[in-house]
């Protein structure tokens, strides 16, 4: 999972978050992902065409997209560097998720992941 270690805001201080934010008008659910990941993360990716929608969570608020890419680490590929003053890492699923630093809502967020044969 790519997670940024935030400074801001506040109250995110210190733990561990997902790249992302809001859809902007006459944006697709891509195209948002695809901006708000290059505008936190520069890496050796190509355009992001192998991002998509995965699930999304819904309140009388908001919704949240949850949206995947994958990424062969043994290749050499996926090279991060940070766009902003917040480190970006990868850290395996099973690991983030109970990980304490981990913002507890991603808990509820992130939906159970199918398992690889």
């Amino acid at each position: 999972m790519l997670l940024i270690e935030k400074k801001h805001p506040a109250w995110q201080a210190g733990r561990y978050n997902l790249p992302g934010g809001k859809i902007e008008e006459d944006e697709t659910i891509h195209e948002a992902a695809s901006r708000e990941l290059q505008e936190e993360v520069e890496s050796d990716w190509p355009a992001r065409t192998d991002l998509y929608p995965r699930d999304d969570r819904r309140s009388s608020d908001f919704v949240v997209y949850v949206c995947r890419c994958d990424y062969d680490s043994l290749a050499g590929r996926n090279v991060l560097e940070s766009m902003t003053d917040e480190r970006v890492f990868w850290m395996p699923l099973a690991e983030a998720m109970n990980h304490e630093k981990l913002i507890d809502n991603l808990r509820i967020i992130i939906p159970p992941l199918p398992s690889r044969n």
